[in-house]
């Protein structure tokens, strides 16, 4: 059923910590595809990566002073 997927498109994402004062402008695309696990999404772009990524997490670790690859 095409109602179970969701996609999002987000651009220019731009973080901010009140506590640190740092910000970071996200320069990627990020597209999100949320579907449930028992169904199987086919990706018809072959460019495109399955990853897991987490806005709220990239947030975080680039607005801080820990700086692992994320």
């Amino acid at each position: 059923m095409d109602e179970d997927i969701r996609i999002t498109i987000d651009k220019n994402i731009f973080y901010y910590s009140p506590v640190t004062k740092m910000s970071h402008r996200e320069s990627k695309l990020v597209i999100e595809v949320k579907y449930e696990k028992e169904m199987r999404f086919i990706n018809n772009f072959n460019y495109l990566n399955y990853t897991r990524y987490s806005k709220y997490v990239k947030g975080c670790v680039q607005t801080s002073y820990f700086s692992p690859n994320y």
